[in-house]
């Protein structure tokens, strides 16, 4: 072969192309300058992300309005976290949230289904609008440790026993993401007020889900401190 034909094959840009490709292939994931400096930003943006959103946790801790979110963004910043240019507005905020939220309900739903005995712990209440709403607490014990657990709050249409008993059903199927013929053959115990709507020996809520699961236990609070 004559040296000028290889000396062009050489400079080509098929050959740089398929070299390049070769040492890609050889080389050890990571180590080239591209990868290295992808991973820099990948890590600069994963810790602004980590600030925010352990911003929007504070937030959502303490009962705070999504509006808080720029200033505290603003207080960030000025001692020392490094929180970006971007993602500073309340709608970012509410959506962190949501992810919050989220990823807390996979892990007490990974919890509830681990556990073999499960106590609900439900209270009602209306709001403003007068209409009745019912929150709902799910208590087990996985591994030796016992833990109480927001489950969600519904609407009722009508605060009876038929429509607070479909609530706390659906409820509890909804966002555990747990069949009801699955949690109900856990469930032992029930917890409430002594309100005759809940507690009542033949109509009561308690009635109705002793219908679905014979061997409930009622337990009777006198303080609310689901909390």
């Amino acid at each position: 072969m004559k040296k000028e034909t290889i000396r062009k094959h050489v400079d080509s840009e098929l050959h740089k192309i398929s070299a390049g490709k070769k040492r890609a292939a050889l080389s050890k994931p990571g180590s080239s300058k591209a990868d290295q400096a992808l991973q820099k930003l990948n890590k600069t943006q994963v810790n602004r992300l980590s600030v925010l959103f352990r911003v929007c946790h504070a937030l959502a801790k303490q009962g705070r309005p999504f509006t808080d979110y720029l200033w505290q963004c603003k207080l960030a910043l000025q001692n020392g976290s490094d929180v970006g240019p971007t993602y500073q507005n309340d709608k970012q905020a509410r959506e962190f949230t949501k992810y919050i939220a989220e990823d807390q309900r996979q892990e007490i739903n990974k919890h509830v289904s681990a556990a073999k005995f499960l106590t609900l712990m439900s209270d009602g209440s209306t709001d403003c609008s007068v209409t009745e709403q019912e929150a709902l607490y799910v208590r087990h014990a996985t591994a030796g440790v016992i833990s109480t657990n927001f489950v969600g709050i519904c609407s009722v249409d009508k605060a009876d026993a038929d429509h607070i008993e479909r609530g706390i059903c659906s409820n509890m199927t909804s966002h555990t993401k747990i069949p009801e013929g699955t949690w109900l053959k856990k469930l032992v115990g029930f917890g409430s007020d002594g309100a005759s709507v809940m507690v009542g020996k033949n109509n009561g809520v308690v009635a109705k889900l002793r219908q679905k699961q014979p061997c409930l236990q009622v337990i009777i609070y006198l303080f609310k401190c689901f909390f």
